[in-house]
């Protein structure tokens, strides 16, 4: 038996749009899921850079903090040798 398309070509172009119009459908369903998240990625995005500028002033300050204990230790080591020189 003949499908009904097979004759009309007018009706063959409708189930094709049909059939382009469900994928459109399906895509937009798939942006809209995937749109309801960004404000909590933009919150997510906001308090990562906020902890990675706490992480680089601690960084920085620890740095200072290091380079002082490795003066105070050079110090202390100069001492020691002058002491067990004399």
């Amino acid at each position: 038996m003949d499908h009904p398309t097979d004759n009309n070509p007018y009706a063959l172009l409708v189930e094709e749009m049909r059939e382009h119009f469900r994928v459109v459908t399906e895509a937009l369903a798939d942006v809209q899921r995937n749109v309801r998240y960004i404000p909590e990625m933009r919150q997510d995005l906001h308090r990562l850079r906020d902890d990675v500028e706490v992480i680089k002033k601690v960084v920085v300050e620890h740095s200072h903090k290091l380079k002082e204990l490795r003066g105070d230790l050079r110090r202390h080591e100069h001492r020691i040798t002058r002491l067990e020189a004399a």
